[in-house]
């Protein structure tokens, strides 16, 4: 069962019917690091085959969950050093592809809306992109979705990522194919439910949001993509690296590089970086994070501020640098300093 290779995107059902939603692309030999998603339950609101589902969201409630009901789910990282969780290969009953479920849903003689919507969207963007690159995620790969779910679209592979986001730029720029960006009042129920997990004035959400072109609105029907390299991209393995936790800082610098900015996991080459506040670290490399909403956050030679966790990482040859890791705390932020409106806050613990 190790042979198995599920990624970003992937979806993996356990024995006990519980949901994980992979993350990353590298995963130690024994497991996948995935997270809880659905679980079956009597009051659940999403339906699968005359089942219940409920949907968790928060990553502490996750947590919480899994240690209640199902601790096995939880381990201790020894890369990491965090407690993550995953799911045995073993333990695994079914595998969700989100670009087989494109191709499921092309050969289905009967859809539902929300399928129809979605398929047509994949179709708006995949010209020019070879192959099966493009792939629909989320609850509707499971079949757990609703009349309100948004869309959840993955693109694999850097060449067609770019290409796709190109696409989707101008498509939101012209406003052409039923694609565009998100009114006011749809930034405020986004920013309403993403500030439960990552906390931002809404001026300021605004703002960020409107520069960005992995989420928006196609057919009135809220979209989110995420751009995933291939497996075969990444010069590297689980193994490879270390890391260390330093502790918590507010740090201003600036964007070297935000070529990998549209990723998940996105990541910023960062220069001139200084500690306002918290643990003091001459040089921080690189800003990275697995949560989308810090996805195209600054641009290139953009004067940012920051707050989270520092690692330091260590590769095995022995060489070693410094990251800042965004999303595993409710008060984390990283913006341009011309869109900074509130004044660096304490560094606080984990929420």
């Amino acid at each position: 069962m190790n042979s198995i290779k599920a990624i970003e995107g992937y979806f993996v059902e356990t024995k006990e019917s519980l949901i994980f939603d992979v993350k990353g692309i590298l995963h130690p030999h024994d497991r996948i690091i995935a997270f809880l998603r659905y679980y079956p339950s009597s009051n659940g609101t999403r339906v699968r085959n005359g089942r219940r589902f409920s949907k968790v969201y928060k990553l502490r409630d996750r947590f919480e969950f899994l240690q209640k009901h199902h601790p096995y789910y939880l381990f201790q990282d020894e890369y990491s050093g965090q407690i993550l969780q995953g799911v045995h290969y073993k333990d695994i009953k079914k595998i969700y592809n989100p670009t087989e479920t494109v191709q499921r849903l092309l050969n289905q003689p009967k859809l539902s809306d929300q399928e129809k919507e979605s398929i047509s969207f994949v179709k708006t963007l995949d010209e020019g992109v070879v192959g099966n690159s493009i792939g629909i995620s989320g609850s509707l790969m499971v079949g757990l979705h609703t009349q309100k779910s948004d869309m959840d679209i993955v693109v694999y592979g850097m060449d067609a990522s770019y290409k796709v986001h190109k696409c989707l730029t101008e498509l939101m720029a012209e406003r052409k194919h039923n694609v565009r960006p998100m009114t006011i009042d749809e930034l405020q129920d986004l920013h309403f439910f993403r500030n439960q997990q990552t906390e931002s004035a809404f001026s300021t959400f605004v703002q960020l949001e409107k520069r960005k072109h992995i989420s928006g609105m196609y057919n009135n029907r809220e979209f989110f993509m995420r751009f995933v390299k291939a497996p075969s991209e990444i010069d590297e393995k689980y193994q490879d690296y270390h890391y260390e936790k330093v502790g918590f800082a507010v740090v201003k610098g600036r964007v070297a590089d935000d070529s990998e900015a549209i990723f998940t996991p996105c990541k910023y080459l960062l220069e001139d970086t200084k500690t306002i506040e918290g643990v003091q670290i001459k040089d921080i490399r690189e800003i990275i994070s697995f949560r989308g909403r810090f996805c195209e956050q600054a641009q290139k030679g953009e004067t940012f501020v920051a707050c989270g966790k520092i690692e330091k990482v260590i590769r095995k040859d022995g060489t070693e640098w410094y990251q800042m890791i965004l999303g595993e705390r409710r008060d984390d932020y990283f913006m341009p300093i011309k869109f900074f409106e509130p004044k660096p806050k304490p560094v606080g613990v984990i929420s």
